[in-house]
């Protein structure tokens, strides 16, 4: 071999070398990079291997290898965090479960994540990270709210805004202390939370008047919110009122919810369509069942004539709605002794089992309502036992449904309670779905506990139908 041809295969070699070595070095940054944190956003999209810088209501801010760069936090879904992914980590088992639905199992993860060591790689705690007490803490209030312990959940929400005073969570955070007080029956201390909400979010909006009129827009949301807040409040009075004294101002809660559904225009129609919710329970409350089924027919039918994807929003509620109506009109047929006929006790509880089956089998995948709808249908079933065969397997088909599938669900005790009233082939006096401490009378509760504020960018990704174990990871 001549020295020309060895002088090439050496620096031949040694391009090679150095070609592997800048792969190498490029491979490196490419998993540093998709190790790092993960935003996603409203519009579905993830922008991965980034590192977060600043995470409040204002901006996002984050770097890449390349730049640094901002985004606006209303665009923000969700941020999850690189000292969290570990497979053996309790807040991503938490986060897992609260995507779920699985509420109290999301509770223990977090107090767990609080409370022990949280090893990873950096061998760090979920509470020592700067945005650990903050998210922690926010979820964990989050998720006792949903479980019914309200006193708690005040308490970790309000410890979640200590920790970032202008968190992303703080609209829904505040909202939901609010509501803790009036599940707890104290208006006095709703009130007074719900008046701060409404001063801190008006301050927000001030303090950003000047930047887009997008925020200015973002924040009048905040503040339609906080007027729906409003209307939840006044009617778990009107329910207690109702228990008391057989009366509640159930007119007040339709006032207010109206008012939001002006406040948000042609805007916001998630808001809209828990305020036109809530105008169906304050007409439910006063027993005007004819009034609940025009005003959840005209909400289908304008959906059915605009083809407004965003109308849809209202078809659950309008569906389930509509089944209360018609259960609560078989109730003062049965009183009347009126059972046989297209306007007997029987047909109308027919009709209110073909209503809650819709939401069933049309709207899987909104868990909010299913709970109810499975209850409320096995409950139907009951009522015509006397006339179809198997109703009452079909009855307990859907209570089983409610105990296994929704375990966290405030339908579940009455669930195990029919379902052990079947075993022991005794017929339960009151059979009527209205909630514990409502009237008789009332056809339930079919307001979702979540606040519309969990559809800001701070709740949970949508559920979806799970019916595998409950286990924390797949």
């Amino acid at each position: 071999m001549t020295n020309r041809r060895i002088s090439m295969c050496v620096r031949w070699m040694a391009t090679a070398a150095a070609l592997a070595a800048a792969q190498a070095v490029w491979c490196a940054d490419v998993k540093e990079e998709s190790a790092g944190d993960i935003i996603r956003r409203q519009d579905g999209s993830e922008l991965e291997g980034v590192q977060i810088l600043q995470d409040n209501y204002i901006e996002v801010k984050y770097k890449t290898h390349r730049m640094t760069a901002s985004m606006r936090a209303f665009d923000v879904k969700e941020i999850e965090y690189a000292d969290a992914t570990t497979k053996d980590d309790y807040y991503l088992k938490a986060m897992y479960n609260i995507r779920k639905g699985r509420w109290s199992k999301a509770v223990e993860r977090l107090r767990e994540a609080l409370e022990k060591d949280q090893i990873d790689k950096k061998t760090r705690r979920v509470g020592k990270e700067p945005w650990g007490k903050e998210y922690a803490y926010f979820w964990l209030g989050y998720c006792e709210y949903e479980t019914g312990e309200y006193a708690k959940a005040r308490e970790h929400l309000a410890m979640a805004i200590e920790a970032n005073p202008k968190s992303r969570f703080l609209f829904e955070a505040m909202s939901r202390i609010a509501l803790c007080y009036a599940e707890e029956k104290n208006f006095a201390e709703a009130e007074k939370a719900l008046d701060a909400a409404r001063k801190r979010f008006q301050e927000y909006k001030d303090e950003v008047k000047n930047i887009s009129v997008d925020y200015s827009k973002f924040a009048d949301r905040q503040l339609a919110l906080c007027e729906l807040t409003r209307a939840k409040m006044l009617l778990r009075r009107a329910d207690a009122e109702f228990k008391e004294r057989g009366k509640g101002d159930y007119d007040r809660v339709r006032s207010v919810a109206q008012s939001v559904i002006t406040m948000c225009m042609l805007d916001n129609q998630d808001i809209q369509a828990e305020a036109k919710e809530l105008i169906r329970e304050a007409l439910i409350g006063m027993q005007r069942f004819d009034e609940v089924l025009a005003y959840c027919k005209r909400i289908v039918e304008d959906y059915k004539r605009s083809l407004n994807p965003d109308l849809q929003a209202g078809l659950p509620g309008a569906y389930i709605g509509m089944g209360d109506a018609l259960f609560g009109i078989a109730l003062q047929r049965e009183a009347e002794g009126i059972l046989e006929g297209e306007q007997g006790s029987r047909f109308k509880f027919a009709e209110a089992r073909d209503k809650y089956l819709r939401v069933i089998v049309e709207y899987f995948d909104n868990q909010e309502f299913l709970a109810k709808a499975n209850y409320m249908a096995g409950i139907c079933c009951k009522r015509l036992k006397d006339v179809e065969k198997d109703a009452m397997e079909r009855a307990i088909r859907h209570w089983k449904t409610v105990v296994e599938e929704f375990p966290d669900s405030a339908f579940k005790q009455k669930a195990e309670e029919e379902l052990a009233a079947a075993s022991a082939g005794v017929q339960k006096t009151d059979s009527s779905p209205a909630k514990a401490d409502a009237a008789p009378g009332k056809a339930g509760d079919a307001t979702p506990k979540t606040p519309a504020s969990t559809k800001t960018g701070s709740g949970p990704a949508a559920k979806t139908e799970d019916k595998k174990a409950d286990v924390d990871l797949p």
